[in-house]
């Protein structure tokens, strides 16, 4: 129900308004709905009623499979060694693994010339055989458990080779680069591909994301699924920074790893400077990595003048807004 409010009350002169004593109503604000509460309630009604919807929706997802990721350089991802550094520890006696449920027992390690202590305790999960209890109330305060963490600088994740295990073939949009006069790679989107049953093809991450966000795969294929948002500081309503950063990781029943060395293939070729170029077999599909990098517009967008707003500021616009006292 809308409050009435008199414009005396408002601070705004009856000869202001054009007449004495006018009232003005003031709707009640709505409390706003969370974006994605509305989203998964539109999504939730389009399955309900939507026939055709239904039966497509996932229709395909057991259909195509991620065969190999494909490695850019040999810096851009990282991964998380700690397991491998317990381990090693572990071979060499220098922890004692304690039942799961034994929280009083403490392991004395040595690691990069500092002596450590805490708790070491079997893993509840199947993918890690010991695991370290981050949590500081666990830490010794002799020593700092966080000491045995180990991240590993790897290539960085720029496509895939992906397969249709399907007996009928997958439509798609692709890139296809090729090299320009100026010596720079030029990508052209090509409609109407497609991944004939059982060939595998090569695709950018963003490709995949793009053929993947249809309904009948939902961001799931047969061996994993696609995760994963914008990197902070991107634009989280720039569609290509949207789709670039899906990822695949695979099912946990497929028990392999995207970084496993079975698993990532690279793509490119050290140069005797140090730089990196894309193989030629796979510069079709990755040849913009060859270009020159490109300066950051981000450096001339930090350059504008930033305005100071003060709460009383903002407050007043609001309310002018709530009357459409605004334009």
């Amino acid at each position: 129900m809308a409050e009435t409010m008199s414009f005396e009350n408002l601070g705004v002169g009856a000869e202001t308004a054009g007449f004495a004593g006018a009232e003005v109503a003031v709707p009640t604000a709505a409390k706003e709905e969370n974006p994605d509460t509305i989203l998964k309630k539109e999504l939730a009604n389009k399955i309900q009623t939507d026939e055709a919807f239904q039966k497509v929706r996932g229709s395909r997802s057991k259909h195509l499979a991620v065969v190999n990721t494909l490695g850019w350089s040999d810096v851009g991802g990282l991964i998380d060694n700690t397991q491998d550094v317990i381990e090693e520890n572990v071979k060499a006696g220098n922890i004692k693994v304690v039942p799961a449920n034994d929280t009083t027992a403490k392991l004395t390690v040595t690691v990069d010339g500092n002596v450590v202590k805490g708790n070491v305790k079997l893993a509840t999960d199947k993918k890690a055989k010991y695991q370290v209890p981050l949590d500081e109330s666990k830490v010794d305060s002799s020593g700092d458990m966080k000491k045995f963490r180990r991240l590993l600088q790897v290539p960085e994740i720029v496509g895939y080779n992906i397969q249709n295990i399907s007996k009928n073939p997958i439509p798609y949009t692709g890139t296809i680069y090729s090299k320009g006069e100026d010596g720079k790679y030029v990508g052209t989107q090509k409609e109407g591909m497609t991944i004939a049953p059982g060939k595998v093809v090569q695709i950018t991450r963003k490709d995949l994301a793009l053929l993947c966000i249809r309904p009948e795969f939902d961001l799931v294929l047969a061996n994993g699924k696609l995760t994963g948002g914008v990197r902070k500081n991107s634009d989280p309503n720039d569609i290509n920074e949207i789709l670039s950063a899906k990822k695949f990781i695979f099912s946990s029943d497929a028990n392999k790893d995207v970084n496993s060395p079975e698993v990532k293939l690279s793509i490119s070729a050290k140069q005797k400077d140090g730089s990196f170029k894309v193989k030629p077999e796979y510069e079709a599909v990755f040849g913009y990595l060859n270009n020159p990098a490109e300066k950051d517009a981000k450096a001339s967008k930090s350059q504008t003048t930033k305005i100071q707003l003060d709460t009383q500021a903002v407050e007043a616009y609001r309310i002018r807004k709530m009357l459409n006292m605004e334009a």
